[in-house]
């Protein structure tokens, strides 16, 4: 008896355990401010993969399942074809580091991935509330002591030299992201990462993955998504209500007042520019993919369309030639061409679609809705991984 009681108590730690480096795997996957001047961060991540494959390896565990076999083949070879230098893309060893891990996930049990996903969401809510209590001393115009960080990559180049980040401990907030609404100075909420778009994305998800599970929404995680002032949090939100609808039957009149509200308190405001921000990144950034990008760049890809290099990309470094970036699904082409857009969209199809058409076609729309807005997060593992996480989550609701 007590031997059995030890097993049960190991089995139980491991299980934790396995949360626990999923967890933060997805975190630094998703690059937080202190992440963009450490060193070889890609020890990080091979720590976490030779991890993640010692335990795996003990249970016996490395058994390819055909449904899973050629996901965990095409992943890998998407991360080559990103990483090797052939077809004159970059040496990028960092990038097959991250992408090993991934491919691990799709070994690990409903259950584990379901304890990964709650492990991550306390994450979100200690990162929600720590950026929540900034936002309200900044609005109250009170001076929070921070450092700064300048000539960041993740400030546009034509801007970087009137505009940076501060770093009020666990969480930063960009300059170039502050927001006056009648007469008040407000600033969008980053979290720890650097825009409120990637924040409100991923807080999107979270609350997705939530529901998907049956869970009510976190009202930290709701609040904090609205703060980002983010038109991909509002999207993902309708996504998620259409779901609530369909499938669940369910009317959320709460919520449905609360935006009929907003909606009306942001009407109130005369300023003729607070309008045109709000209808500009709400509606015309997200139907007019041209709106992101500048005209000069949208030239340089027609001509590389005409190209013999539009099958295999122009890789990272070369595509910097064209002056500026492209978040849509150009730029996927421009870097990795037809090939890369083939690889990523076919991997993104086979993790969707391993679930019922019925959750598969809202999943999804979220998981698209990113992809012809910030594709470039398709080159990392970030997306991909809430798929999965998503996909567990409501298996496990099916099997219970």
């Amino acid at each position: 008896m007590p031997t059995k009681f030890g097993k049960i108590n190991l089995k139980i730690a491991k299980v934790d355990f396995i949360a626990i480096v999923g967890a933060i795997y997805l975190f630094l996957s998703i690059q937080p401010f202190f992440m963009w001047s450490l060193p070889l961060v890609s020890v990080f991540f091979f720590i976490i993969f030779s991890t993640l494959l010692l335990l795996l390896v003990k249970d016996n565990r490395l058994r390819i399942k055909k449904s899973v076999f050629f996901i965990v083949l095409l992943l890998i070879l998407y991360a080559l074809y990103m990483t090797v230098p052939l077809f004159g893309h970059e040496l990028l060893p960092g990038k097959i580091i991250i992408f090993l891990p991934l491919a691990l996930l799709l070994f690990l049990s409903h259950e584990e991935l379901y304890g990964i996903f709650k492990v991550w969401k306390k994450i979100l809510i200690f990162f929600s509330l720590y950026a929540l209590v900034i936002y309200v001393l900044f609005a109250l115009g009170i001076d929070i002591p921070h450092w700064k960080i300048k000539n960041s990559e993740y400030i546009p180049a034509t801007i970087r030299d009137m505009h940076y980040y501060r770093v009020y401990g666990f969480v930063v907030s960009s300059t170039n992201t502050l927001v006056q609404m009648g007469g008040l100075v407000i600033q969008r909420i980053c979290g720890p990462f650097a825009e409120p778009g990637h924040f409100a994305i991923y807080l999107g998800f979270t609350i997705f993955i939530d529901r998907l599970r049956g869970n009510k929404m976190n009202i930290i995680l709701l609040i904090t998504g609205f703060l980002t002032l983010s038109a991909a949090f509002a999207i993902i939100l309708v996504i998620i209500e259409l779901y609530r609808l369909t499938i669940e039957k369910r009317f959320n009149l709460k919520l449905y007042l609360s935006i009929l509200f907003v909606i009306l308190l942001l009407g109130m405001f005369k300023g003729k520019e607070i309008k045109e921000a709000i209808i500009y990144n709400i509606i015309e950034r997200h139907s007019d993919l041209d709106k992101r990008s500048p005209k000069a760049v949208r030239a340089k890809f027609e001509s590389f369309m005409r190209s013999s290099k539009v099958f295999t990309g122009l890789g990272i470094k070369d595509m910097q030639s064209f002056g500026g970036s492209l978040s849509d699904p150009r730029g996927m082409i421009a870097k990795f061409g037809l090939i890369g857009l083939f690889l990523s969209l076919t991997i993104i199809f086979l993790l969707v679609f391993r679930l019922e058409m019925k959750y598969a076609i809202f999943l999804f729309a979220a998981v698209m809705m990113v992809y012809m807005h910030r594709v470039w997060m398709f080159e990392n593992t970030s997306i991909y991984t809430f798929i999965i996480l998503a996909n567990s989550s409501i298996r496990l609701r099916c099997l219970t």
